[in-house]
């Protein structure tokens, strides 16, 4: 408990792994021998995992273990939110 005697304190003891990978295609196109046009798909296909363990409780006396997986697309209502465009300059010679 804490100082005022009301509230518990619980303490967490854990390991984490996590990892995603995107997917953003495009295409870039020389406008000039140092500028780039660029079209392509922001965040097209995204794949995640994501693993927990641990204790926690007043003595570390709970344990625990959390795996999740995901995949996610930019895709929505409409094809051209995910789409966008830029341009690149290129330095140096």
């Amino acid at each position: 408990y804490n100082k005022s005697g009301n509230i518990p304190l619980i303490y967490f003891k854990n390991e984490r792994t996590s990892f995603k990978l995107d997917a953003n295609p495009g295409i870039s196109y020389a406008i000039a021998k140092k500028l780039q046009l660029e079209i392509g798909f922001n965040q097209l296909l995204g794949i995640g995992y994501y693993h927990e363990k641990g204790h926690n409780g007043n003595n570390y006396d709970t344990p625990y273990k959390t795996n999740s997986f995901n995949i996610t697309t930019g895709f929505n209502n409409s094809y051209f939110s995910s789409l966008y465009f830029g341009f690149r300059v290129l330095l140096g010679s």
